[in-house]
Formats: C-alpha cells, sequence, structure tokens
C-alpha cells in the first residue's frame, strides 16, 4: 500500500474502525435495498434515475423536476 501513498499505520487503523464498517454496510444494504445496483447512481424525490451516467444526461432529469 506504501506504493500508492498509504501508510501502514493508517490502513491498519481503518481495516479495524468497526463503528466505519458498520456505517458501510448499512450504507450499502439501504442503497441495494433501493435498487442502486452501480455507480454512479442518482435520486430525485425518493425515485431512483436511469440512463445518467453523466451530467449532460442528469441535468434535464433535474431540471424536469423543478
Amino acid at each position: 500500500m506504501a506504493t500508492r501513498g498509504y501508510d501502514r499505520v493508517a490502513v491498519d487503523r481503518c481495516l479495524t474502525d468497526v463503528a466505519m464498517a458498520q456505517r458501510l454496510a448499512a450504507g450499502t444494504e439501504a442503497a441495494s435495498k433501493f435498487g442502486v445496483d452501480h455507480t454512479p447512481s442518482f435520486a430525485l424525490d425518493g425515485a431512483l434515475l436511469f440512463g445518467t451516467g453523466g451530467w449532460d444526461l442528469l441535468q434535464p432529469q433535474i431540471e424536469a423536476r423543478m
């Protein structure tokens, strides 16, 4: 990991952070239940948007809901 700019102490601290692991797991589970199966994914007004892989595709969907 050092070759990628991570020091061993920081990596070990991250990998042993139980609270963070639980938050990540809860977020992943919530996203999965919402229907998110890829990134990037966007939702507006409680609806998961499809075909929004870039700003040029997302912007019109946002503007349509304003």
